[in-house]
């Protein structure tokens, strides 16, 4: 029906596709250290690798937003869904310090875990949370179900606290 193509000069990866009730597509991803286009003025990398957001219409292609994150460190967006207001959930993980877009976030350890929800109109920040311990933490799939509640999977090191009792390891990388 149709393609697209999007990016720049330099290394850009799309990992995460969701679709919205009305076919809209919202792609999330990463790219490094440069300018890359998603459709609109270029994105440009404020360090190594930063987070890209981008929504396109499912009728034509035609690209509808776009948003990025990023810092210092290395941001990378792996997964999104769409909850039941058509609002976008990206989930990934980042170094360092980074704002999504709500305040700065500041890695516990190696990377860690965030969550953010925008805005399916225009990729404006509703929310943003970060989880995370001392190891390397890592979301790789977000779901969202029939009553909204954002769901994560990935992996964790050492000791993680998702908001509840902290989970320990049992040792090297556990799920």
């Amino acid at each position: 029906v149709w393609s697209r193509r999007a990016g720049g000069a330099a290394f850009e990866v799309a990992s995460g596709l969701a679709v919205d009730a009305s076919g809209d597509v919202v792609v999330t991803g990463f790219f490094e250290s440069a300018s890359a286009s998603f459709g609109g003025s270029p994105l440009v990398s404020a360090g190594a690798f930063d987070v890209f957001v981008a929504k396109y219409s499912g009728v034509d292609g035609a690209y509808l937003w776009g948003v990025r994150f990023g810092a210092a460190g290395n941001e990378f967006g792996r997964a999104v869904s769409i909850d039941g207001r058509g609002d976008v959930i990206v989930a990934g993980d980042f170094d360092g310090v980074v704002d999504f877009g709500g305040g700065a976030r500041t890695s516990a350890g190696f990377a860690d875990v965030f969550l953010v929800k925008l805005s399916g109109a225009d990729g404006s920040h509703i929310w943003s949370l970060r989880f995370g311990g001392t190891g390397t933490d890592s979301a790789v799939g977000v779901a969202v179900d029939s009553v909204d509640n954002a769901l994560v999977t990935g992996s964790f090191q050492n000791t993680v606290d998702f908001g509840g009792a902290p989970l320990g390891s049992a040792g090297g990388v556990d799920v």
